[in-house]
């Protein structure tokens, strides 16, 4: 039934013509497949080869074909053997070939450390990033999940090993971590690592693959905007306590004309004058709220230009004497408005 099935012909056809055989095989493997003939019947050993054909309907199979010469009575070499249709196993085969390589294209275009972890016996791979970013050598330690974990430092080891160690007890599929990893120069990388844990019927793992990405930069400048916010939060307390001690009506305010706090002096103002509100001003913008002790809408312009281009450092100052409205006791003020270079507010 199987030689019907390739070639349409029946086996009493075939035995007559064995030719029919070896028409069905592709012709760019005949000449391997006649190699491997000959040295079998020179050597009367097993010929064993694994060949492509196009059955007579145009379905393309792969055989593997194993045959062992023997010789008759009358002289002449008979050869007994079967073949097997492996075109399933030869596809399976081939689309693993094309997902590895897959994944060794993505491993080498990609700039993060790509790692594949065998749990059952500790092998670890690593793509070519590692060896380059870390220092390290292409040797048998470093192939080894032991090596990984000397490389981390002394104060996140526990931890990160501890964290992974559960994901594998708890069968959780996905692990992430951030941990201080040591170069082989002593430099030291912060690390975002991630990997996917694979696991059999039982629940055993027996793969893991993921990537550690180097965070170094972005946990450097994090760590700079934390001490630049702490200076200035420092510097903005003792700039209040100085202003405190003024008796001017100080607000200061933020690039987009926000007011960030007031001295006391100015809260006790806006009290007597009934614009404390709950907040003092803290949270309005300045123009918007120092229109309530302006006059008319032209002086109200002036002074919205005059505050705008200060806080645009298209102006170093900006001075404007008004006579406060809405009071039976009429008070001249003088206003000014200028910035604070280093702290980058304005006053």
């Amino acid at each position: 039934n199987e030689v019907t099935r390739l070639t349409g012909n029946t086996p009493e056809e075939v035995i007559k013509n064995p030719a029919i055989l070896y028409n069905i095989i592709y012709q760019e493997d005949i000449p391997y497949l006649l190699e491997k003939e000959r040295k079998a019947y020179d050597n009367f050993t097993i010929f064993n080869v694994e060949v492509r054909c196009r059955s007579y309907k145009g379905d393309i199979h792969w055989l593997n074909i194993v045959s062992v010469p023997r010789q008759a009575e009358n002289g002449r070499i008979i050869w007994d053997g079967f073949h097997v249709d492996i075109t399933e196993r030869k596809r399976s085969q081939e689309e693993i070939r094309q997902s590895n390589e897959r994944f060794e294209m993505v491993a080498k275009a990609t700039k993060d450390i790509v790692w594949d972890l065998n749990p059952e016996t500790n092998e670890i791979w690593w793509n070519e990033n590692y060896y380059s970013l870390f220092g390290y050598e292409k040797n048998g330690a470093d192939r080894l999940s032991t090596a990984w974990e000397q490389h981390i430092h002394p104060e996140d080891k526990q931890r990160v090993i501890s964290n992974f160690s559960k994901h594998f007890e708890r069968k959780e599929p996905l692990w992430k971590d951030e941990y201080r990893f040591i170069k082989k120069n002593g430099e030291i990388a912060y690390i975002y690592d991630c990997g996917y844990i694979l696991y059999d019927e039982k629940g055993k793992p027996y793969r893991a693959v993921g990537s550690m990405i180097d965070i170094t930069e972005i946990t450097d400048a994090q760590r700079e905007l934390r001490e630049s916010l702490d200076e200035n939060m420092l510097l903005t307390g003792r700039l209040s306590t100085i202003l405190n001690t003024l008796p001017a009506h100080i607000a200061l305010l933020a690039a987009d004309g926000s007011i960030l706090d007031v001295n006391n002096e100015w809260k006790s103002f806006t009290r007597q004058s009934g614009f404390a509100g709950n907040k003092y001003g803290i949270g309005e913008n300045y123009i918007e709220f120092s229109g309530s002790f302006l006059g008319d809408n032209m002086e109200k312009y002036m002074v919205s230009e005059g505050v705008k281009k200060v806080l645009e450092r298209k102006n170093e100052e900006f001075v404007y004497e008004y006579l406060s409205p809405g009071s039976e006791l009429k008070r001249w003020f003088k206003m000014i408005v200028t910035p604070l270079k280093e702290m980058k507010i304005t006053v």
